[in-house]
């Protein structure tokens, strides 16, 4: 049975939301799990990505790995820049998500 077009453009969406519900309730690895499962599905030049990128980045930084939440966030940054364009909210949302993890390292000349 092949989704239908409504469908496809939803459950994005709705993987992205469920994944911050489990956040808000401190169930990083579920919301992993989701995320990751959620990613297979997406074309990584599309905003959705980039919010699945930026959720997964959040997920790994409050799991304390800061490696992967900075790649996370990187990825959701370029897509971002890409789609949206460098002064838009979400771009400057991803950069404010990068400076905070450098922050947290102690790296502060690469979060300016």
């Amino acid at each position: 049975m092949t989704p239908s077009v409504g469908l496809t453009r939803t459950y994005p969406v709705l993987i992205n939301h469920t994944s911050n519900i489990l956040l808000r309730v401190s169930d990083y690895r579920k919301s992993e799990e989701i995320l990751l499962k959620g990613s297979k599905l997406l074309a990584d030049d599309r905003p959705t990505a980039a919010a699945t990128h930026n959720n997964l980045g959040m997920v790994y930084e409050r799991l304390g790995d800061y490696s992967h939440a900075l790649e996370e966030y990187e990825k959701a940054r370029d897509v971002f820049f890409a789609t949206a364009g460098a002064e838009h909210r979400d771009t400057a949302t991803a950069f404010n998500n990068i400076a905070g993890v450098y922050t947290t390292l102690g790296k502060y000349k690469e979060a300016l």
